[in-house]
C-alpha cells in the first residue's frame, strides 16, 4: 500500500506531552499521529524513503505524509510509534 500524501492545509496539528517533551500530533482518518520527521522541500526524497521504510515495519495505515510548499512531514500512528527516525 502506498503511503498517503496529503496537503498540510487539510490537517490540524496539536501539541501533546510525551517522553518528557512536547510532541506534535495530528488527527487523520479517525486516528492520532505523531510527527516523526520534518524535511525541507529539497529533502523530499529523504522523507519519502523514511515513510517507505517505516511503512514496511508497521501496519499499512500506520504512516502518512503531509506536504506544503516548504516542507514534508512523516507521521506515525501514536499507537505504532515505537521507532522514530529523523531526516
Amino acid at each position: 500500500m502506498l503511503t498517503p500524501l496529503i496537503s498540510s492545509q487539510l490537517v490540524t496539528p496539536f501539541k501533546f506531552w510525551h517522553e518528557d517533551r512536547i510532541q506534535t500530533g495530528m488527527h487523520f482518518r479517525n486516528d492520532l499521529f505523531q510527527a516523526v520527521a520534518v524535511c525541507t522541500a529539497p529533502q523530499r526524497q529523504k522523507a519519502f524513503e523514511l515513510a517507505w521504510k517505516l511503512s514496511q515495519q508497521h501496519d499499512d495505515d500506520a504512516i502518512v505524509m503531509t506536504a506544503s510548499a516548504t516542507h514534508y512531514c512523516v507521521w506515525m500512528k501514536i499507537r505504532s510509534r515505537d521507532r522514530a527516525l529523523a531526516c
